[in-house]
């Protein structure tokens, strides 16, 4: 199947503003899991673009401000790289942004 540059672009684009958030359960600092955090990242293009990434692979996430993880998104042959960044903590509730690199293969 083609890639089609106008669906990938709008994927990168537009995901470059998104912020997520997880809720987590656990003792001490809290994680997130890699499935978890791919998933929000799934739902948030998705809910910003009307279109939902194939697929979407991620580390765990420790709940700590400030870590950074690296994801790939791949969508219709394209793959991005994503970074995800912590920016709060509070409890079990782990606030991270997303951004998705503006060129594929990175």
């Amino acid at each position: 199947m083609p890639v089609n540059p106008m669906t990938a672009t709008r994927v990168a684009a537009i995901a470059a503003v998104l912020g997520s958030a997880a809720m987590l359960s656990g003792c001490g600092t809290p994680t997130v899991s890699g499935a978890d955090v791919a998933d929000q990242v799934q739902t948030q293009l998705e809910a910003k673009v009307g279109v939902r990434p194939e697929k979407v692979s991620c580390p765990d996430l420790e709940g700590k401000v400030g870590t950074k993880i690296r994801c790939r998104l791949t969508h219709e042959g394209v793959s991005y790289g994503v970074d995800v960044s912590v920016t709060s903590v509070t409890g079990n509730d782990v606030k991270f942004q997303i951004v998705v690199d503006d060129e594929p293969g990175q």
